[in-house]
């Protein structure tokens, strides 16, 4: 009994040394797709092209959005803090779901006229994210 006992812990021991690193390896290159996604809203920010990011982003969030309502508040964003300059390198987690990953980056960026926290939260799906969260907190943005 203990034999048999031994070899399904051997099993399981195997299965969860085989995962690991695949379970880490996907949550890298899902940490990686989100990050460049966001450099991607950003260029897209600074062109004004929020049509684009909206179109593109998750359903969650255009039910949650227009395009017009998303321009007018990234617009307002831009009067109070100016253009997006740098981030620092931002803090993450990724959630794996049934199907698919959630990505979340919390960065400390620097605009024009001050600093703010930015989340974004992206799904992934099929490899490629989709924005399903834009936050942005800043007292920049409540003193004005």
């Amino acid at each position: 009994m203990m034999t048999r006992r031994r070899k399904a812990l051997g099993v399981v021991a195997a299965v969860i040394v085989v995962a690991i690193p695949l379970i880490a390896s996907s949550c890298a290159r899902a940490r990686e797709a989100a990050d460049a996604a966001s450099l991607e809203f950003r260029m897209r920010i600074s062109r004004s092209a929020y049509d684009e990011i909206v179109e593109s982003a998750a359903p969650e969030f255009q039910a949650a959005t227009t395009a017009s309502d998303f321009a007018k508040a990234m617009e307002s964003l831009k009067e109070r803090l100016g253009a997006w300059q740098s981030s620092e390198e931002p803090a993450w987690k990724v959630l794996a779901g049934i199907r698919a990953q959630t990505v979340t980056l919390v960065y400390n960026s620097h605009f024009e006229r001050g600093t703010a926290t930015e989340e974004f939260v992206w799904r992934m799906r099929q490899g490629r994210p989709a924005l399903a969260g834009y936050h942005v907190k800043s007292s920049a943005q409540i003193a004005q």
